[in-house]
C-alpha cells in the first residue's frame, strides 16, 4: 500500500509519549464572504425580471434572504469541497488514489497525513480492476456525491475529512477476490482503529496576505483543528461505525458500456445541460457494485442483513466465482445498483445513530457545529454587504433576487433548482 510523503513530523512529549505534528487544515465550510459583483456584465442563467433590485429589506424580508444565504453557503461548500486535491483527484486511477499492492497489512505503517484519509469515512470501495476509464471513474464518483448530498438535504458533513466512503486502487500484487479483501479489510480496519488512539498535535497557522492584497483580515483561515495535544479520535477523526463491518467491491461489471448517442440538433445553453445529463442518469442507473459484509459486527445494534434487498427484489445475480448467488442473512455478498447500495448504507446508518445513543450525539453536535460555521459566515457577509451595500456584494445581491422569485413560486437563477453538485456530466469543475 503506497502512499505520497507528506508533511508530518513525529516528537517526543506529554510524558515521553511520542506526539504526531502536523499543520492544521482549513475548514472546508471557509466560504468568502464578499465576493465582487460586475454590474455591467451580462448574467446568464437568470431570469431577467428579478435583476432590479426586487425586495425592501424589511424584518420579514430579510429572514427570508437569511434562508437563502444558507442554501448558498452549502452550495458553495459542496462546490468547494469537489475542488480539494484529494476529492478531486482521490477516486481517479491516474489521481491521487490509495494504491493497495500487498494482499495483507504487515509491518506497515501508514503516514499520519494520509491516515486522515481514513477516518470519518463511512466505508471502504475497493476498485478490482484498473482499466476504468478517468471519465468512467469520474461519473461513479460524481453519482455517490450527489446520491450522498440529497441524503443529508445539500448539507451532509465534510468536517474532518468525514464522507461517504474512502476509495482505493487494489493492483495485481494485492489481495485478489472477496476472502483475501475481506482479511486486508480486517487489517485495515484493526490498523486504522489502533492509530486513532495516537498522539496529536495541530499547529496553528494565520493567513498574512502580501501587501498588495485587497482580502480583508476577517477572511483569516477557520481551522478545523485546535492546538491541544490528544488523540487522533478525541480531535473528533474517527473510524466510521459502519467501516468494520461493510465494504464495497466496483469490479470489471459494475459499470457498462456506454450507449452511443447523437444529441438533438438545436439545443442549446440548459436544454443542451438537461439533455447531456439524462443520458448519463440513464447510464448510471445501470452501474452496480457489490456489498460485502466482513463478520465484524459486535459494535452494530444488530448483524447486517441483506434480506430485506432481496425481499424488495432489489439484489442482482453477483456474477463471480468467489461467491455463490443466495438469499438471506447467510450471503455475505450482493449485488445491486449503486444508488440502491448507498441508500442500504444510509439506512443502516440512520438506523444505528437511532438506537445508540452516543452516535446520535456524534451527528447532532456535527449537524449543530455546520449551524454555528454558517453563523460565523453569515455574520461576515452581513457586515460586508452593510460596508459595500447589499448590490454590490454577491451573495446578498443574489440571495434577495432568490428570495423574490421564491415567494413567486419560481427560481431567479439556475442553481436555485439545479445546484452544481446535482450535476453528473463532469467531476472535474
Amino acid at each position: 500500500m503506497s502512499e505520497i510523503t507528506g508533511s508530518a513530523t513525529s516528537t517526543t512529549g506529554n510524558g515521553g509519549k511520542k506526539v504526531i505534528s502536523l499543520v492544521a487544515s482549513c475548514s472546508p465550510y471557509q466560504i468568502e464572504a464578499f465576493r465582487e459583483i460586475d454590474h455591467g456584465r451580462e448574467h446568464f442563467g437568470v431570469d431577467p425580471r428579478y435583476l432590479k433590485a426586487p425586495l425592501s429589506l424589511t424584518p420579514e424580508t430579510l429572514h427570508l434572504v437569511r434562508r437563502e444565504l444558507e442554501e448558498i453557503f452549502f452550495e458553495d461548500v459542496a462546490l468547494h469541497v469537489r475542488h480539494k486535491d484529494r476529492f478531486r483527484g482521490g477516486w481517479l486511477v491516474n489521481g491521487t488514489i490509495t494504491k493497495i499492492d500487498t494482499p495483507r497489512l504487515t509491518d506497515f505503517e501508514l503516514k499520519p497525513d494520509y491516515l486522515m484519509d481514513f477516518f470519518n469515512k463511512e466505508i471502504m470501495v475497493y476498485f478490482e480492476s484498473d482499466s476504468w476509464t478517468r471519465d468512467g471513474r469520474g461519473k461513479i464518483i460524481g453519482y455517490i456525491y450527489r446520491e450522498w448530498l440529497r441524503l443529508h438535504g445539500g448539507r451532509p458533513s465534510f468536517q474532518r475529512g468525514a464522507f461517504f466512503a474512502k476509495p482505493a486502487q487494489i493492483h495485481s500484487t494485492g489481495p485478489q477476490g472477496l476472502d483475501q479483501i475481506t482479511t486486508f479489510h480486517h487489517d485495515l480496519s484493526n490498523y486504522i482503529t489502533t492509530r486513532s488512539q495516537d498522539l496529536v498535535h495541530f499547529k496553528q497557522w494565520d493567513y498574512k496576505p502580501p501587501w498588495f492584497s485587497t482580502k480583508p483580515k476577517e477572511e483569516s483561515p477557520e481551522l478545523q483543528n485546535d492546538s491541544e495535544v490528544k488523540s487522533w479520535k478525541d480531535h473528533r477523526f474517527m473510524v466510521g461505525h459502519l467501516f468494520p463491518a461493510l465494504y464495497m467491491v466496483f469490479d470489471d461489471q459494475c459499470l457498462p458500456e456506454p450507449s452511443p448517442h447523437v444529441s438533438p440538433e438545436g439545443l442549446h445553453g440548459n436544454d443542451r445541460i438537461y439533455y447531456l445529463e439524462g443520458v448519463i442518469e440513464r447510464e448510471m442507473a445501470k452501474c452496480t457494485v457489490l456489498l460485502v459484509k466482513t463478520g465484524d459486527e459486535a459494535h452494530l445494534s444488530a448483524p447486517v442483513s441483506f434480506e430485506p434487498l432481496f425481499d424488495a427484489g432489489l439484489a442482482l445475480n453477483v456474477n463471480r466465482d468467489d461467491c455463490d448467488d443466495g438469499y438471506g442473512d447467510g450471503e455475505t455478498a450482493v449485488r445491486v445498483n449503486l444508488d440502491v447500495a448507498v441508500r442500504f448504507l444510509w439506512g443502516l446508518l440512520q438506523k444505528e445513530r437511532g438506537t445508540l445513543r452516543g452516535l446520535g450525539e456524534i451527528a447532532r453536535e456535527l449537524e449543530e457545529e455546520q449551524d454555528m460555521l454558517f453563523e460565523k459566515w453569515l455574520d461576515k457577509v452581513m457586515r460586508r454587504s452593510h460596508e459595500v451595500g447589499f448590490e454590490n456584494n454577491y451573495h446578498t445581491w443574489s440571495a434577495t433576487r432568490r428570495a423574490a422569485a421564491r415567494l413567486n413560486g419560481e427560481a431567479f437563477d439556475v442553481d436555485q433548482v439545479f445546484p452544481f453538485w446535482e450535476r453528473l456530466r463532469s467531476w472535474h469543475v
